[in-house]
């Protein structure tokens, strides 16, 4: 009430004090939650109505009601974070992060040997999506290795993989027998060669000559002197398992 509570009529036939009025009583004014708004005045029998930025949802009375008491009906309300689906680490991978709330950044990252495929952070968004796609680990590549000369190569080319080498009939393998690709992508060791086995080099015969080379698939001949004559094979061939296919001849007179 406003103005007098009572009056009297008085001598001179006029009432005391002024007419009263009545208004409504108003309740304490109330501020919109943290990352929210409110709406509404603060006067009896006023509601006021929550609501909440994109990203949040309410918790708690989306409204209350100003009393006869000059109290509000209810509890304040909050706004509190949306939430993502949980996120997984990618096979051979890891994840950091460890709540999926609005605005939450989760980052991914390959274990030794691997590389990212994909995104390498997502956001939680306010539609509960997150950015991005979810990321892979992908084995890391070397160069592929070239066959040697005279020799092959056998084996994958991603981390981890094992290259094999090894060498035509007649040839054998100078270096590494293995690689291995690292995670570095690069390959271990150093690339072999395919040599031409050799054979004892064979000494001339007594009274004659010897002519050729020693290796794999050479063929030496062999000469005696005018006046002697050769008993044995006048030619030989050096062969794979590197022995000769006939010991050296003899020049008898």
């Amino acid at each position: 009430m406003s103005g007098s509570s009572s009056r009297t009529c008085q001598s001179n036939q006029q009432w005391s004090g002024s007419q009263p009025s009545c208004g409504r009583v108003s309740c304490p004014t109330l501020s919109a939650p943290a990352h929210g708004s409110i709406s509404g005045s603060h006067y009896y029998g006023d509601r006021v109505t929550f609501s909440c930025s994109a990203g949040y949802f309410l918790q708690g009375s989306s409204s209350r009601t100003c009393q006869s008491n000059r109290q509000w009906s209810g509890t304040q309300p909050t706004c509190q974070r949306k939430s993502c689906p949980t996120l997984t680490a990618p096979a051979d991978g890891n994840i950091q992060g460890t709540t999926f709330l609005y605005t939450d950044v989760i980052t991914f990252s390959c274990n030794t040997g691997y590389e990212l495929s994909g995104s390498p952070s997502r956001e939680c968004q306010s539609n509960q999506v997150w950015s991005g796609s979810q990321p892979r680990c992908n084995r890391k590549l070397c160069q592929e290795l070239s066959a040697l000369n005279n020799g092959q190569v056998s084996g994958g080319h991603a981390y981890g993989d094992v290259a094999t080498f090894t060498c035509n009939t007649g040839y054998e393998l100078q270096g590494d027998a293995t690689r291995t690709c690292q995670a570095d992508q690069q390959w271990s060791g150093a690339q072999p060669v395919c040599a031409r086995k050799a054979c004892v080099t064979l000494d001339p015969p007594a009274n004659g000559a010897v002519y050729g080379g020693h290796l794999y698939g050479d063929t030496v001949t062999f000469t005696c002197d005018v006046g002697y004559q050769m008993t044995g094979a006048s030619t030989v061939t050096c062969q794979d398992i590197q022995t000769w296919t006939a010991g050296s001849p003899t020049c008898d007179s």
